[in-house]
Formats: structure tokens, C-alpha cells, sequence
């Protein structure tokens, strides 16, 4: 942060044009505030705000991972195979569900700002875990029944489908939003290192473990467990995550317990 208050205006009206919003400049100034605090970052992290955050934060990912997202991309086409694939080819039914994807996302960018972070959680993982069961039941129906595949062949992808629509539009992008959001500035670099790292971690087991998990387990009972791990998460966002929506960064800020004077000192003391 260079503290020029007079450019840092003029690259505004330059962006914003002349009626740039005077609330923009007193975020700006008050992320200089923050970014120059000497609060050390063992003494934030004894903030009980800070630990639940963390709590919070490591929660999320691993829900997110034990949805099955992970298994469900990198094993679509052997789910495919393993459900029948009616007109369409595994493979194609692989790029449609790609396709989908994207256009879930466009979805999702809409709808973060209006229903609001917490809500899209709690119904992504609710809608997730019905898919996925959905899923099973048909296994469950297919190893009864084999003919049950060739007249219900849409299925699979179908409901396939709608799991990613509904992680596209909450758990997926939601989890790694949250960061921003739930550490203060002082540690976010930190907080958002450990989580990534945590994330891609499950990541890779989850990846590793699969084919022992199918032959253990078989495809309906892993199906039914990662509902079941689904609803638990959307239980989860619903008791202890925080909605940020509209909350500016000061805000944000003194629900850790740091308030605005607090950094205002530690930023006076350093200069």
C-alpha cells in the first residue's frame, strides 16, 4: 500500500468514472489500515472468532470432498459405464455433463449475491445429497432388474447432472468464497494456504481410494454414503456458518472482535 489517498481517487474516477462511490474509497482506505496492523498473527489466532472460523472453513472442504464431487468428475465415464448409456456413448455423456457445468457456473454468479452465501450452502449440499441418492436407488434397481436399465437409461446422467448444477451453484464455489470472508486480514494469506492445502489433500485420497471403496462397498452403498455425508453438511452450514451478503469489510472485520480503533493503533504504532 503506496497511502496516497489523492491518485488512489484518480484511479477510481478513471475506472468508476466521476461518480465513483465514496463507500469504495473508505473500504480502500480502511484495507490500508488492516494490511499495516503489527496485531500478530499468533495473538488473532487465539480470538475464539478465529478458531470457529477455522473450524468453519476446514469443515466446508472436507464436506465438500465427501460429497463425492471429486469421485463423481474423475470416474464420470466409469459410472457411465456402469449405468448403461442408452443412445449416447459414456463418453458423450461425459462432455454433456461437462457442458452443464460451465453453464451452472454463469448460474451460480448470479445467484451468490442475491439469496446469499449460507442459504446456497444449505440447499446445494440438500439438493446434492437427493441426487446422489437418487443415483443409488437406480443401481439399487439396475442389480435387480437388469431390463430396469434399458428403459430408465436416462437416469444416470440425468441426475448426474443436476448434482453438479447444484454444487456449481453453492459447494464448489461457496467454500473457496468463504475464505474471504470468515479470517480477518491479518491472516487471510495464512488461512488461505492451510485450506487449500487441506482441500487438495482429501482430494487426493478420495481420488486414491475409490477403486478399494467400489470393490468394498459397491456403487449404491457409496452413492447412499456420499448423501448421506451431503445432508450432514447442509445440517452443518445451517448451525454455524455466518451470511456475509452485503457486509463491508469494516464489518466484517469487528465480527472477529477487531475493531476499527484497534487496527487504527497498531497502525499509528508501527509508524
Amino acid at each position: 500500500m503506496k497511502n496516497n489517498e489523492i491518485k488512489a481517487k484518480d484511479s477510481l474516477k478513471w475506472y468508476r468514472g466521476q461518480a465513483y462511490d465514496d463507500i469504495e474509497m473508505e473500504e480502500l482506505k480502511y484495507l490500508a489500515v488492516v494490511s499495516h496492523s503489527r496485531k500478530s498473527t499468533m495473538s488473532i489466532l487465539k480470538n475464539r472468532h478465529i478458531v470457529r472460523s477455522f473450524f468453519t472453513c476446514f469443515f466446508v472442504f472436507l464436506a465438500q470432498q465427501l460429497s463425492g464431487v471429486t469421485i463423481m468428475i474423475f470416474y464420470a465415464l466409469t459410472l457411465f459405464n456402469i449405468g448403461g448409456s442408452g443412445d449416447l456413448t459414456a463418453s458423450e455423456q461425459t462432455i454433456v455433463i461437462g457442458g452443464i457445468q460451465i453453464l451452472s457456473c454463469f448460474l451460480a454468479i448470479g445467484l451468490i449475491d442475491m439469496v446469499g452465501r449460507r442459504i446456497l450452502l444449505i440447499v446445494s449440499s440438500m439438493l446434492m445429497g437427493l441426487f446422489l441418492m437418487l443415483l443409488g436407488w437406480f443401481y439399487e434397481l439396475r442389480d435387480q432388474d437388469p431390463e430396469y436399465d434399458d428403459i430408465y437409461f436416462w437416469m444416470p446422467p440425468t441426475w448426474t447432472a443436476l448434482f453438479f448444477v447444484a454444487f456449481n451453484i453453492g459447494v464448489g464455489p461457496i467454500s473457496w468464497a468463504l475464505l474471504g470472508d470468515i479470517f480477518p486480514m491479518q491472516i487471510r494469506e495464512t488461512a488461505v494456504a492451510f485450506a487449500a492445502t487441506f482441500n487438495w489433500l482429501l482430494c487426493l485420497i478420495a481420488t486414491m481410494t475409490f477403486g478399494e471403496m467400489l470393490d468394498a462397498l459397491g456403487v449404491t452403498k457409496i452413492m447412499w454414503l456420499f448423501a448421506g455425508f451431503c445432508w450432514l453438511a447442509g445440517i452443518f452450514c445451517a448451525l454455524l456458518v455466518k451470511d456475509t451478503r452485503g457486509h463491508s469489510l469494516a464489518k466484517i472485520q469487528e465480527s472477529f472482535g477487531i475493531e476499527n480503533r484497534q487496527v487504527e493503533t497498531n497502525s499509528e504504532e508501527q509508524t
